[in-house]
């Protein structure tokens, strides 16, 4: 399956994503010279204000002794040297990276729990039709709405009066905004993570089940659960506002909530909501995913944990990271590989133990 390239994003998205990295690597390039005189340097770094506050940050810190307080950019530059700006800038940015990527695991409480059911029933749908892989269904579920983190944080981070809607709002407002809907932010992030194809599809259509061409029946299980917490209140996300069943992914998976056992349902929900994976409440278990995903991006070698940061949450190429961490291109692609891997491996790990029907 074909990578979304970035420059296919919507045009307001791609030059908020590459605001920053073109911030820094002016500055870079102009601080290796050393005819470039300070005012310029200073005028590039008022582009961008968090790396402003982190040069006065690091100009006033007692590491360089000075008693008064240094409040010009001008000054700063001139205290630090050319060297320790650029060394600056870039851990700046490393620094802003990582906090942004392990931030995420422990924001959106509602999204995480309306998640977590979906893939839950998700797999519920998948062991009845046995038309489709169970623990695909369970990670297609868990993963569907990923979209809207992605697209809440490009929101917030461009409008800080724009939030999320607590009456099914979002969907347009989100997405009017950024221009992308949260499918297709979703199927963008999980083609970068490099998930399988038939997952990636099944969260870019969720909702619009009939465009699914690698493996449909999954993607009409994965929109059969996510309409059924909505209308059974199994995990309601009151983002996404009322959702309706589409007929054709309804027929292809022989699925009828005429015949459902509601209690059936509702108890076996309820059971892995209470009692998950081995004692384990709901929440416990959320928690469990969070701590596990930040345990193992913790545990990878450093400059694994840089490139994910960089590459993901300041989408930096890989050219231009290996031009911050002074390695190759391919090395960084290596490293990038490898520790996808990694984090998969810990994704297909996080399944509930589901009880027997």
């Amino acid at each position: 399956m074909k990578l979304v390239d970035v420059k296919q994003m919507p045009f307001d998205m791609k030059m908020k994503m590459t605001s920053m990295p073109e911030v820094v690597s002016e500055i870079m390039d102009l601080a290796s010279d050393p005819r470039t005189s300070v005012a310029r340097l200073s005028s590039i770094l008022l582009k961008d204000p968090s790396l402003a506050k982190g040069i006065l940050r690091k100009a006033n810190s007692p590491y360089y002794g000075f008693f008064n307080r240094i409040n010009s950019i001008d000054f700063a530059i001139v205290l630090l040297g050319f060297d320790v700006l650029k060394e600056t800038v870039s851990s700046l940015l490393v620094n802003n990276a990582l906090r942004k990527m392990v931030n995420i695991f422990f924001e959106y409480e509602e999204t995480w729990n309306h998640s977590l059911t979906c893939g839950i029933i998700a797999g519920f749908v998948a062991e009845n039709s046995k038309l489709c892989n169970t623990n695909e269904a369970f990670i297609a579920g868990l993963l569907h709405d990923i979209g809207y983190v992605i697209l809440h944080q490009f929101v917030n981070d461009s409008a800080d009066s724009i939030r999320f809607s607590k009456n099914g709002r979002l969907r347009t407002t989100v997405e009017a905004a950024s221009g992308i809907s949260h499918g297709e932010a979703g199927f963008w992030i999980a083609n970068k993570w490099q998930l399988p194809p038939q997952i990636c599809e099944a969260i870019r259509y969720h909702h619009s089940p009939q465009q699914a061409v690698i493996d449909p029946a999954l993607t009409a299980t994965v929109h059969v659960a996510d309409v059924l917490c909505s209308r059974l209140q199994l995990g309601p996300f009151s983002h996404d506002g009322p959702l309706v069943y589409d007929a054709a992914a309804v027929s292809l998976i022989r699925f009828n909530e005429s015949q459902l056992d509601r209690e059936q349902l509702e108890a076996y929900c309820l059971e892995m909501r209470s009692d998950i994976d081995g004692g384990r409440t709901l929440e416990d278990f959320v928690t469990d995913i969070k701590r596990r995903f930040v345990e193992s991006m913790a545990e990878l070698p450093e400059q694994q944990r840089i490139i994910l940061a960089l590459y993901y949450y300041e989408n930096i190429s890989f050219e231009e990271i290996g031009r911050l961490l002074k390695i190759d291109e391919t090395t960084v692609t290596s490293l990038h590989d490898t520790s996808l891997t990694t984090l998969k491996n810990v994704l297909w790990n996080i399944q509930p133990q589901r009880a027997a029907l």
